[in-house]
């Protein structure tokens, strides 16, 4: 299927599923790029943007080849920010925006300027493929060629990798180049997104999945770690109470740490969560014989929070997430912590953790 040639960046299944959709008509395959915007500038105020060259199919140079070349990414120019501004339009329903690095200026706390939101293409595909186009790319994520790179993330990507030849003397070889990965994340409610390219990787290295990807994960983990609840955004520090009846019949049991992690422990044993999914937030699980549920943890801004039966792994994401320098002593769950809930901390603090497994 298309969907699995995407995800697994398969070059002969996708140039096959171009080339049959458009080998007899390859003009309608080069004119579509254009209406994407994919031939033209972003037009961005800082000097120096490469003006991207997409080949046309009444090029004197096109070829038999172009079609499925072309498909694959050869015998096309596109800079790094142009891919990046496309695959955001994919994430924003098919409305390709302007990149835009100033919001307002100001001078002494009085706003001089301010620079609006500008769409550069209204509709690069509908929204009906635009919707497949993510599928795609989170299979790219759970399934494909970047699924080692995000194993375990608490967030779910979406994205593409990408391996090319680099063209040296006007002709493409074995020795150089080109690692890259762009997405964005969440998948499901988008808020960042990024693209890594990495020019002539080495140490044996040369593919997008095991070059890009990580750098991906690392700049993409450091960011949802600082910002806590990055897909509840409104209403991050909520504490709710949800109960479920459910018919599963089980032993009291208690669980506190990444709610995420904490529901899947419980559909591990048997539990049905499906009205308890609290996704991105701290809290605790509760089970008695025939009650599930879960307590959202309330975390306040500079305020530290109670940690006690936390899994060790969850608080200190917890606390650096905050600022807070964490000190651990034993092994298992917060025990006791050298500074009580609701002190008033700064960045920087240090705090040490006592652990116990029982």
């Amino acid at each position: 299927t298309l969907e699995d040639a995407f995800a697994h960046s398969s070059n002969v299944g996708v140039s096959k599923i171009v080339y049959k959709a458009f080998g007899e008509k390859p003009k309608r395959f080069s004119d579509a790029l254009y209406n994407m915007g994919l031939g033209k500038s972003l037009g961005i105020e800082i000097p120096g943007e490469g003006k991207p060259f997409i080949k046309k199919a009444d090029d004197p140079n096109w070829s038999k080849l172009s079609l499925p070349y072309m498909a694959i990414g050869y015998e096309l120019k596109i800079t790094p920010l142009q891919t990046l501004a496309f695959y955001n339009a994919i994430a924003n329903n098919g409305v390709m925006m302007k990149p835009r690095f100033v919001k307002e200026i100001q001078e002494a706390g009085t706003i001089i300027k301010q620079f609006e939101p500008q769409v550069l293409v209204k509709e690069v595909c509908s929204k009906k493929t635009a919707s497949k186009a993510r599928k795609m790319m989170e299979a790219v994520t759970e399934r494909g060629t970047a699924k080692g790179a995000f194993n375990g993330a608490p967030y779910k990507v979406a994205g593409k990798t990408g391996t090319a030849q680099i063209a040296t003397a006007k002709k493409y070889n074995k020795e150089n180049y080109s690692a890259s990965f762009v997405g964005y994340f969440p998948a499901e409610n988008p808020k960042y997104s990024l693209i890594v390219v990495v020019s002539n990787p080495s140490k044996g290295k040369i593919y997008g999945g095991a070059v890009a990807a990580p750098v991906f994960r690392a700049i993409a983990d450091q960011i949802y770690a600082t910002e806590l609840g990055v897909q509840n955004a409104p209403s991050p520090y909520d504490t709710e109470f949800v109960i479920r009846k459910d018919s599963t019949s089980f032993g009291a049991l208690s669980i506190m740490g990444w709610l995420p992690d904490v529901l899947q422990v419980n559909r591990l044993l048997g539990a049905n969560t499906d009205n308890l999914q609290f996704d991105h937030k701290f809290g605790i699980c509760l089970r008695t014989q025939d009650t599930l549920s879960t307590k959202i943890l309330p975390i306040h801004k500079n305020i530290l929070p109670d940690l006690k039966g936390m899994p060790a792994k969850d608080a200190v994401y917890l606390l650096e997430s905050m600022g807070i320098k964490v000190i651990l002593d034993g092994k298992g769950k917060v025990s006791s912590q050298s500074l009580p809930a609701g002190t008033r901390v700064k960045l920087g603090t240090t705090i040490t953790l006592t652990l116990s497994c029982s």
